[in-house]
């Protein structure tokens, strides 16, 4: 064989036992803390990061691995490996946090590809006790509402006793430290499946006998929910539509943001101005802290440039609890006719709630009583 051929070889060689080391890396680190850095496969493998972003780039045309957060300033891209089987059973999709210390409140969204396992883990939650106050589904979300208090400690384990629980959240430095107990099924989703969700930015659990604790580290988000309505005019639009496209396009634009829920929220249905049933729109999603202002900037330039009414108004509430003169405004409104001056004289004695005109006020009506169905115990239809 000639010479350049055996070099050739060993080089090949050589490279694949390179990419294969690298793997491994990946995999060990994926284990340990959910997803890797560039910066942390340099440490660890002794290696120059140009090296590893190009086996990164190559990694990543292969399918390999996912880029599951872009670099931001001076925070490094995260990646996944795809390849690890226990990816591919995790039925965990996204896990992040909204709180709320005006109300010392915090709430959990948890989404997941598995209806059982909603359905048993919102059993399950729901009779745990401890920080838990609601735990209950919407779509394909399970939302634990707790609250913001010292630790509560939590019996779990073999029945009648339920598997998992929430010991307390703690919150600082713009994170979030949620603390479960589980046993059994749920405890193989703390040390196997949670870490492969979207938002987790990292989970260390320890063993005490037949129980498993899991320290879950989320960034905070704040919790907003946005009131639309009058956005059509006859035979043109719809606000529900509008609305779907709002949740998206704002996602478009802040790939931090997290939806949460549309709803539909049915109004009183003779109004003689009404373009259909007198439906208006609502919409919930967690903000990161550093983009408030830009989030509600975007939502009125989104709503403006796309709404077919002269009428149109939004309304936007930051918080998990819903204030008594919102939920009484959303009773009068299905039952008979409201003023825009009945609802601004109420909006105007909130703090937490504000009207933004977009092309009138007449739309304020639906868009402030549409609000009160953040609440999980009032009804949209």
């Amino acid at each position: 064989m000639p010479r350049s051929e055996i070099l050739n070889k060993n080089k090949k060689i050589s490279i694949i036992d390179k990419g294969r080391e690298l793997l491994e890396a990946i995999k060990e680190a994926c284990r340990s803390q959910g997803y890797f850095t560039i910066s942390d496969l340099a440490l660890k493998l002794g290696m120059p990061r140009s090296t590893i972003n190009d086996w990164v780039k190559r990694f990543l045309k292969t399918g390999l691995i996912e880029e599951i957060e872009p670099a931001k300033g001076r925070k490094p891209a995260k990646y996944i490996h795809k390849q690890d089987s226990e990816m591919f059973i995790s039925p965990c999709k996204r896990i992040f946090v909204t709180v709320d210390l005006r109300a010392s409140l915090a709430e959990v969204y948890h989404e997941c590809i598995s209806v059982g396992a909603l359905n048993y883990c919102a059993k399950e939650y729901s009779r745990s006790g401890g920080s838990i106050v609601n735990a209950f589904i919407e779509g394909s979300l399970l939302r634990l509402r707790m609250m913001l208090t010292l630790q509560r400690e939590v019996k779990v384990g073999r029945p009648p006793l339920p598997a998992i629980g929430v010991v307390g959240l703690e919150f600082g430095n713009g994170e979030v430290e949620l603390l479960i107990k589980a046993f059994g099924g749920p405890a193989y989703s703390i040390v196997k499946a949670m870490k492969y969700a979207r938002g987790v930015l990292g989970i260390d659990w320890f063993k005490r006998g037949d129980q498993y604790y899991g320290k879950i580290r989320l960034k905070a988000y704040e919790h907003l929910s946005i009131g639309i309505d009058d956005t059509d005019k006859e035979g043109d639009g719809a606000t529900w539509a509008l609305a779907i496209e709002l949740m998206r396009e704002l996602k478009n634009r802040f790939r931090d943001i997290e939806p949460i829920a549309h709803k539909v929220i049915q109004l009183y249905p003779y109004i003689d101005e009404k373009t259909g049933g007198n439906y208006a729109s609502l919409v919930e999603i967690a903000v990161p802290l550093e983009l408030k202002e830009s989030v509600l900037d975007a939502i009125y330039d989104i709503i403006a440039s796309r709404t077919k009414s002269p009428n149109t108004s939004i309304a936007f509430m930051w918080g998990l609890t819903v204030p008594e003169r919102i939920k009484k405004l959303l009773s009068v409104a299905k039952k008979g006719r409201v003023t825009v001056q009945e609802v601004l004289d109420n909006v105007g004695k909130l703090r937490e709630v504000v009207v933004k005109e977009v092309t009138g006020l007449r739309g304020c009506i639906g868009a402030v009583a549409a609000l009160a169905c953040s609440d999980p115990s009032i009804s949209m239809a």
